[in-house]
C-alpha cells in the first residue's frame, strides 16, 4: 500500500501542475472541446469517449463506496471533473485505510467500521 500512496501522490502533482498550465493557456471551458471531440467519431473522440465510460464508473464506484448516501452522490458527481478530484480522494481513501486494501476498496462502513472515507 505504500507504493500505491505515493505513486497516486505523485499523479496527484502531475495532473494539478498540468491543469493549471492548460487552465492558464486555454481558460476553463474543458466541455466544449471534450464533447466536440467525441461528436467527431475520430480517434480523438474515441479517447474522450473511453474516458467519459472511465469518469462514469469510477463516479459510481464512489457512490457505491458510500453506500450511495447522499455524501456520497455527491463526492460520485464530483468525480466527473476527471483525475484532478478522483485521485486526491484516492490518496485519502489509502491513507485512512491503515494499509488494510479491502477497507481501501470497499471502506470502511462495509468492514462494520466507521468513517468510510
Amino acid at each position: 500500500m505504500q507504493g500505491i500512496k505515493w505513486l497516486i501522490a505523485g499523479m496527484v502533482a502531475v495532473i494539478w501542475v498540468y491543469s493549471g498550465a492548460v487552465i492558464l493557456r486555454d481558460g476553463l471551458d474543458f466541455f466544449t472541446p471534450f464533447f466536440s471531440a467525441i461528436l467527431t467519431v475520430t480517434w480523438p473522440g474515441q479517447f474522450a469517449l473511453d474516458f467519459l465510460l472511465y469518469l462514469l464508473l469510477s463516479a459510481f464506484w464512489v457512490a457505491w463506496r458510500h453506500g450511495f448516501s447522499g455524501a456520497g452522490i455527491a463526492l460520485g458527481a464530483a468525480m466527473l471533473f476527471g483525475a484532478v478530484v478522483f485521485l486526491p480522494y484516492l490518496l485519502i481513501a489509502a491513507l485512512r485505510s491503515s494499509g488494510d486494501p479491502v477497507v481501501f476498496v470497499t471502506g470502511a462502513n462495509r468492514q462494520g467500521r466507521s468513517g468510510a472515507f
